[in-house]
């Protein structure tokens, strides 16, 4: 995939399927050097067409910013499989679809994607999203996809439909840290047996020693919270 040269300088350029698959992979990798590992910056004034989030990158999951635009046929062929990710990695990972249009013109379009695209979509009007990735990364071209793990530091770089971009997002969800236990000791009392000792596989921690439902509860309340 090559980029197409777009007529328009504050627009980023389309990266058009199919010709040159390595032209496309190095034009990235040369830019995905002095990103990964940094953090993400948070993104802020993000107008949302569809869904929402709290805050971009999303505290504790893995969220994947992608840039996009309805004019980009090859953006809008990575629709489906970014609802794929979404699907697949539900509770853990929060795809966000990023485009720098105007809300009222691309919502249209969002709206007729239906369950097609199945994630967050956002209108970056002020450019938080464009300044503090794109920018950086010294590219134009979209799609763009930032994997961001839960720690909120950049893994990944690159066309949302190269392979690496899904080892990328299973990689960040294999290393996130389970959610601390917020339960009260009451409502661990209420979980089956087999409940309680899924908690403690999530954390790494054994129930080998726990001969009541009292032990698990506890070891719960000393290593989970």
């Amino acid at each position: 995939q090559v980029p197409c040269t777009r007529p328009v300088l504050v627009q980023p350029v389309c990266l058009c399927a199919a010709a040159v698959p390595t032209l496309q992979v190095l034009f990235f990798q040369t830019q995905f050097s002095t990103m990964k590992g940094t953090k993400c910056p948070a993104i802020e004034g993000l107008e949302f067409l569809k869904g929402n989030a709290d805050a971009v990158p999303v505290p504790g999951k893995v969220t994947v910013v992608e840039f996009w635009a309805t004019w980009c046929p090859p953006c809008r062929t990575s629709i489906p499989h970014l609802t794929e990710i979404q699907k697949k990695y539900a509770g853990k990972v929060v795809v966000v679809g990023v485009t720098n249009e105007d809300a009222a013109a691309c919502k249209p379009f969002v709206d007729q994607q239906g369950s097609s695209m199945d994630y967050v979509v956002a209108s970056d009007a002020e450019e938080s999203a464009y300044t503090g990735l794109m920018e950086p990364s010294g590219s134009r071209g979209i799609p763009t996809a930032f994997v961001v793990d839960a720690e909120g530091t950049i893994t990944f770089f690159g066309h949302p439909m190269q392979p690496d971009f899904e080892t990328a997002i299973e990689d960040a969800v294999r290393k996130m840290k389970p959610a601390k236990v917020t339960a009260s000791r009451e409502e661990l009392n209420s979980k089956s047996v087999g409940e309680l000792k899924a908690i403690l596989r999530d954390h790494g921690v054994s129930s080998t020693g726990c001969v009541e439902k009292s032990d698990i509860v506890n070891l719960i309340v000393e290593k989970c919270t």
